[in-house]
């Protein structure tokens, strides 16, 4: 049985951007062009080429040993986070890896849980 955090407790975090870089020799190497602290364990993140942000599923532990789930947007060039939307708090709200989708029309994310669908819609919409 899984206890509250699920998945997300064994999960130490980060996120990091790494680039392709041609070698000169008709091959490539990896650079870390930049690595953030936040906690996304599972969901495949996704990026959104009219805006530049990247988007994931975020999680904190709580005191009470619980976590509290978030919808969180990275700048793409730089790593920094825009921002943190709160999706919900304890396991039902844990994606365990299913993806994050974009609605095509912009302005809403969809994002599949433990408890069902989140649909997350931009406010100035």
């Amino acid at each position: 049985m899984l206890g509250p955090g699920g998945n997300a407790k064994e999960s130490v975090g980060g996120v990091s951007r790494v680039d392709l870089v041609p070698d000169g020799s008709g091959g490539y190497t990896c650079k870390e062009i930049w690595r953030s602290p936040e906690n996304s364990p599972t969901t495949v993140p996704k990026i959104s080429l009219a805006n530049g942000l990247v988007y994931l599923h975020t999680y904190e532990l709580l005191p009470d040993d619980d976590y509290a789930w978030y919808l969180t947007a990275l700048d793409f060039e730089t790593g920094q986070t825009v921002f943190r939307i709160p999706t919900g708090t304890g396991l039902w709200y844990n994606d365990f890896g299913a993806p994050i989708t974009l609605s095509p029309n912009g302005g809403t994310v969809y994002i599949g849980t433990m408890g069902g669908l989140l649909s997350i819609q931009d406010g100035s919409q």
